[in-house]
């Protein structure tokens, strides 16, 4: 059985890296047929950054084209799309062609945001809805299966599909894995990302608040907020302006360093607070960096909202925090505390050793593969 993983952007977006690459390498590992195509990296690599989402109609009709005539001799192939954006219109149509199965994935909320054709014909043609919910809802509805990231993903897929499955975001545990302690000073708190809006912006000032109140009882403590996006460069004017010192940008860390990185790191940070427009996408995201920093050994203060809810049991594989007190108590303790740190982080370990590591996301994706391939292949 030939799976093939679509997404419209490259291996650097996080969903890209882990739903499409890491999956297909976890079929591969089981014995199937596994490959990705991406938009971005086959049809435009000179395009940067989000700018496959602000592509021409022109130019999407264009790609499209190419990815039918990549996709139309895998007969038969099961065809596992990131998203529905406008990327997944060949794919989609050749599952309502009969030609292939199709599964729709899902990784965090895009359904107010998702860039579809400017024109409705193109849409009405390509995916026989206009507007981004109805398209959405279409693409789900006519899937063979959907698969979501987070609880509350998962119950939106189901509202159009009972055929949904969740599988978890996840980590290579085996890469995650800390290879020695990290150093006794300085002592080292982290958060990494992409600051692509304001209400990212201002997680990371709310962060850098708790942590500058930390660091007048602890002056040796340091802050490294590492990743890019269009407001990184406000962060660090914010953190210049309140005179808050001991603070790192190293700028983006390529993932397959990010593990090197990770090692002289003691203390994760997770601010999840959500203004009006993006209270959705916090609530089903599903949050990789949390991952990663427990995979490493490291304890985490993340806010108590939406699907870290599930993952961190308050104050056993970390803190969990609903306003800025809470922040600071949760972060003070960590750091003014070892054996707590150790402990913790060691917990966090092993709950992502036995829940959210690619065998365990392997072995849900494997069932995912099976049922769709059981299927008739249908329009």
């Amino acid at each position: 059985m030939k799976v093939v993983f679509i997404s419209i952007h490259g291996r650097q977006m996080a969903y890209s890296r882990v739903r499409c690459y890491n999956f297909a390498a976890i079929l591969r590992g089981r014995g199937f047929d596994a490959e990705v195509l991406t938009f971005q990296e086959n049809f435009s690599p000179w395009v940067k950054d989000d700018g496959m989402l602000r592509l021409g109609d022109r130019e999407k009709c264009i790609q499209t084209g190419r990815a039918l005539a990549r996709l139309f001799p895998m007969r038969d192939a099961i065809l596992y799309t990131q998203k529905a954006h406008w990327h997944a219109a060949a794919p989609f149509l050749l599952k309502r062609l009969g030609i292939n199965r199709f599964i729709l994935d899902y990784d965090d909320w895009d359904l107010d945001r998702s860039p579809f054709f400017g024109r409705d014909f193109l849409n009405r043609a390509l995916f026989g809805a206009t507007g981004m919910e109805p398209i959405t809802a279409a693409v789900a509805r006519r899937a063979d299966a959907c698969v979501a990231s987070t609880s509350p993903l998962l119950a939106l897929m189901r509202s159009y599909n009972a055929s949904s499955f969740l599988i978890s975001t996840g980590v290579d545990a085996d890469r995650f894995k800390r290879k020695r302690r990290p150093p006794d000073s300085p002592l080292t708190i982290m958060w990494n990302g992409k600051v692509w809006g304001k209400v990212l912006y201002e997680n990371l000032c709310f962060a850098l608040d708790c942590y500058s109140m930390v660091r007048r009882l602890h002056p040796t403590l340091r802050f490294i907020i590492a990743g890019d996006g269009a407001w990184m460069g406000r962060v660090r004017e914010y953190a210049g302006s309140e005179g808050i010192g001991g603070v790192e940008f190293p700028g983006w860390i390529e993932p397959d360093r990010m593990p090197e990185s990770l090692e002289r790191v003691h203390i994760g940070l997770l601010p999840l607070i959500p203004d009006r427009e993006n209270a959705e996408w916090m609530k089903c995201k599903s949050p990789t960096k949390l991952f990663e920093y427990m995979a490493m050994g490291i304890p985490t203060v993340a806010s108590r909202f939406g699907e870290v809810r599930a993952i961190i049991n308050d104050g056993v594989e970390g803190f969990l925090a609903s306003g800025r007190d809470e922040f600071i108590s949760g972060l003070r303790l960590l750091v003014e505390d070892p054996a707590l740190r150790e402990r913790m982080g060691a917990q966090a370990r092993e709950k992502v050793a036995e829940r959210y590591c690619h065998r365990a996301m392997g072995d849900e994706l494997v069932k995912v593969i099976t049922y769709v391939a059981e299927r008739r292949v249908r329009g």
